[in-house]
């Protein structure tokens, strides 16, 4: 009784895995966006847009570049935060919004972006 029990349910979980695997649609399946905190021009806009370039030919898709700034890179990480966990809303910022800001602001913007985030990348800064 107990095996066919097991059998059953294995059964029903391959089946559920299946119809969702055929519902799933591919990524990307829309554009792309990413967040930079700061005015276009700058050093990280132009490494955004670089990426973006990168992106949009890689995946097939457009890949836009929106620049937020204001309030220290907090306009940005709002945005991403408002954002559907989807992966099509993606950050480029400086460790200062996510190490200092939260610590200065007195945890009145509630967030924890390495807690809530994934990271994709990390550069050390470079004197040149």
């Amino acid at each position: 009784m107990a095996t066919r029990f097991a059998v059953r349910f294995l059964f029903i979980g391959v089946a559920a895995l299946l119809g969702a695997a055929a519902h799933a649609e591919e990524y990307p399946s829309r554009p792309i966006r990413i967040l930079v905190g700061f005015a276009a021009g700058g050093s990280t806009d132009a490494i955004a847009r670089f990426y973006a370039q990168k992106l949009a030919v890689e995946l097939n898709t457009p890949v836009i570049v929106e620049n937020k700034p204001g309030a220290g890179q907090i306009v940005a990480i709002k945005g991403l935060k408002a954002a559907p966990a989807d992966g099509y809303t993606l950050y480029m910022g400086t460790g200062s919004a996510l190490s200092q800001t939260p610590g200065v602001e007195g945890g009145a913007l509630s967030y924890a972006l390495s807690r809530t985030s994934a990271w994709l990348g990390w550069s050390p800064p470079r004197l040149a």
